[in-house]
């Protein structure tokens, strides 16, 4: 059975060393999702996974900071209500 998993602190991996960015699968109004590559070992371990979906949320020039910030916090609410849901998993 294929474990989904949850790295706390995601917001602050850093890609030049935790992190690898790899081939897009989709976009949409919010911004574009990646497949991408966890080389942390220790996070690696602790997740039992090197693969992650990365979603890269672009500045917008049309929006205020206040008002991206808000949007962005709106996909990391989804995005935990999907993860905490029985209905998704990694593959």
């Amino acid at each position: 059975m294929s474990k989904a998993i949850s790295i706390p602190g995601f917001l602050l991996l850093d890609f030049g060393s935790q992190i690898r960015k790899e081939e897009k699968l989709g976009s949409g109004g919010a911004g574009c999702v990646f497949s991408g590559v966890l080389l942390d070992q220790e996070l690696i371990s602790q997740h039992e996974t090197d693969r992650i979906a990365l979603k890269l949320v672009p500045k917008s020039s049309t929006l205020s900071d206040e008002e991206s910030k808000e949007i962005f916090l709106q996909e990391v609410s989804l995005m935990w209500y999907i993860f905490l849901s029985f209905f998704v998993f990694s593959l």
